[in-house]
């Protein structure tokens, strides 16, 4: 009996430390997808430095300088691979949504708003679109985030990457750092938009997002001063 016990522990070590590696299908398949996507964009693909197992494919498109990273990252149950679209904008503006206070609390690397800017409340309020009033904004800059989202387009695009989580909390796959405009592929939920797993069966969907994130970073830059 306790010689089965001790091999069936050794069973499940054995299975935990498989599943939390990349099998080499695995590594295989990420290599040629990012190889495909930087043939599609006519990229050039390189190895991020100081991240183990990660790579971007940097590329242009209508003009605009785009970077797509795909990050390797440790979960709890192994590895795990996220993907990011980023580009640049010519504003400083900081702009998250996370679910709104009570049931997580707030997430300490996130800057609060009040603790960003100092706005006088009277003067400049937080203007959210129906479709976003359920989330909690963390911003740097009250007015430019009004004037963003007042823009139909933007708006409409932001709510099209709301998403919820396994908990039923809503969440947002766009957002704004530092003046970069970041979308998050999700790979858990290929329910998520976008999903990571979406993108790698069909690259082409990458020319729908760079539109979307332009729309976006053009009216901060018109915003900028």
């Amino acid at each position: 009996m306790t010689l089965f016990i001790v091999v069936t522990i050794i069973i499940l070590v054995v299975g935990i430390v498989f599943l939390g590696a990349q099998s080499p299908i695995q590594k295989k398949t990420r290599h040629k997808f990012l190889a495909k996507f930087a043939n599609f964009t006519e990229g050039k693909a390189k190895e991020i430095e100081g991240r183990a197992n990660s790579f971007c494919v940097q590329f242009a498109f209508e003009g605009q300088d785009f970077v797509f990273e795909d990050i390797e990252e440790t979960g709890f149950s192994g590895f795990i691979n996220k993907g990011y679209l980023k580009v640049k904008t010519k504003s400083a503006l900081t702009l998250h949504f996370m679910e709104k206070e009570g049931r997580m609390g707030i997430r300490s690397d996130i800057i609060k708003m009040s603790d960003v800017e100092k706005v006088d409340v009277e003067k400049e309020r937080l203007k959210l679109p129906k479709t976003l009033d359920v989330m909690q904004i963390f911003t740097n800059d009250v007015k430019m985030v009004n004037a963003l989202l007042a823009e139909e387009r933007v708006a409409k695009i932001f709510t099209h990457f709301k998403n919820k989580d396994s908990r039923g909390a809503p969440f947002l796959a766009l957002k704004v750092t530092n003046g970069e405009v970041i979308l998050e592929f999700c790979s858990k939920e290929a329910s998520s938009n976008p999903a990571l797993s979406s993108l790698h069966d069909n690259i082409s969907l990458m020319e729908t997002y760079a539109d979307q994130l332009l729309v976006v970073t053009k009216k901060l830059n018109e915003l900028v001063v």
